[in-house]
């Protein structure tokens, strides 16, 4: 394939360019609506086939749709109100299913939009294609309310809980479906939005970005680290947990998934413990020093958890691991600023990305956090404020080491 057949087929067809702004329109509408469709159908499979290979179920077909439908409610923020348990908590790796798909049919409708010789015609967001993907947004949000009306399991879903996230699900896919045309050179509509924003946005703010996406990036990797440590460290335990468990090859295989899908979750829980503001799980506390006594529902990933009582000294140094990111984030921001800038708008430029890059973790430290039921069990996670401002402090205080000593050095040459 030829560059320029390349170009012609990510642009669009003819059939695209001759369309009038209503058919394109209803592309968008169908969009949102098959994008939303399609993310519940890829969720409520594996509950099928687990109904029908498992022998001892007493439930219907449709009862095991409805909890299909109530994953992909829970993956969008929503609370469950299962008789007097509420459950709330989203877990991370399942809203990636919907998030994957919107972000597909996002892509493609940006696609087509880029072929519609009218698309950018106008001044920055006021250009005929936000018609468009304002449609793709709504008609995505729209079915999300309705199908969980119409088909929900024994949870009662609690709409305006639901209303965030199927408005930020679409958004997020149309914003990363921006960033990667952009990306790949091919114009369109990205171009014009890195436009609007290049005349809106500072040069100190985009420059930023980066380090402070590597910085966030490189906090969730120790996360990672300590969960998987855990999670060695304890398996017998955790396999004492299955086996008294009782729920068979199916059942294991069912909840095995859906401990994984909460992997980022942990993964946050572990960063507060790094950070210091530390977890909890119920009334079970888990910070540097100690770990509350309390009751944890019966899930095997809990038999991770360190048994109640004093932790072994030292754990505290842990922090050194968020302040030597700092000194990255700061060293990164400094390759993004001239060599004979002064200390302060290198500073500058280190302390915004330090902000971006805590408040980034702060969100989603905020989605991972809930609670798994009432009284004992209704806070689980983290404080999300607690701990983007400790990491904020702790990255700043290494950023800023870093970029003090870099400047001072480069005075003395």
């Amino acid at each position: 394939m030829t560059l320029l057949e390349r170009t012609r087929h990510l642009t669009g067809s003819s059939s695209d360019a001759e369309a009038g702004p209503w058919h394109l329109r209803g592309l968008a509408a169908g969009a949102g609506v098959l994008a939303a469709l399609a993310s519940m159908i890829l969720l409520c499979l594996p509950v099928l086939v687990a109904w029908m290979t498992d022998p001892r179920t007493t439930t219907s077909w449709s009862s095991a749709l409805g909890v299909g439908v109530d994953g992909w409610v829970l993956a969008h923020g929503a609370s469950l109100q299962v008789g007097a348990v509420s459950l709330r908590m989203m877990p991370l790796l399942l809203t990636a299913v919907p998030l994957l798909v919107a972000l597909a049919a996002a892509r493609q409708l940006l696609a087509r939009l880029a072929g519609w010789p009218g698309a950018t015609a106008g001044p920055g967001w006021r250009c005929p294609a936000m018609a468009q993907l304002t449609l793709f947004v709504l008609a995505y949000a729209v079915t999300g309310l309705l199908v969980p009306v119409v088909a929900s399991g024994a949870a009662r879903v609690s709409l305006p809980g639901l209303v965030p996230g199927v408005l930020l699900v679409p958004v997020v896919a149309l914003l990363l479906g921006l960033w990667r045309e952009h990306r790949s050179g091919v114009g369109g509509l990205s171009e014009e939005v890195a436009l609007w924003l290049g005349r809106r946005t500072p040069a100190w703010l985009r420059k930023a970005v980066r380090p402070a996406l590597v910085g966030a990036g490189l906090l969730l990797l120790a996360g990672l680290l300590v969960v998987v440590l855990v999670l060695v460290t304890h398996l017998s335990r955790i396999g004492r947990l299955y086996d008294e468990l009782g729920a068979g090859v199916v059942g294991a295989t069912v909840l095995s998934v859906g401990q994984a899908l909460a992997l980022p979750n942990l993964v946050l829980w572990a960063l507060g413990w790094v950070a210091g503001p530390g977890f909890a799980v119920g009334d079970v506390v888990v910070t540097w020093t100690h770990v509350d006594p309390g009751v944890l529902p019966l899930v095997p990933v809990f038999g991770a958890l360190p048994q109640p009582g004093t932790l072994p000294p030292g754990l505290w140094l842990s922090v050194l691991v968020p302040v030597a990111i700092g000194g990255v984030v700061g060293w990164r921001s400094l390759r993004a600023t001239t060599r004979l800038a002064t200390w302060r708008a290198k500073a500058r430029a280190a302390a915004t990305a330090c902000v971006l890059a805590a408040a980034l973790l702060g969100a989603l430290a905020a989605l991972a956090s809930g609670s798994l039921g009432t009284d004992h069990l209704a806070s689980v996670g983290v404080h999300a404020v607690s701990v983007a401002g400790v990491l904020l402090l702790e990255l700043l205080a290494g950023a800023l080491l870093v970029v003090s000593v870099a400047h001072w050095r480069q005075s003395r040459l």
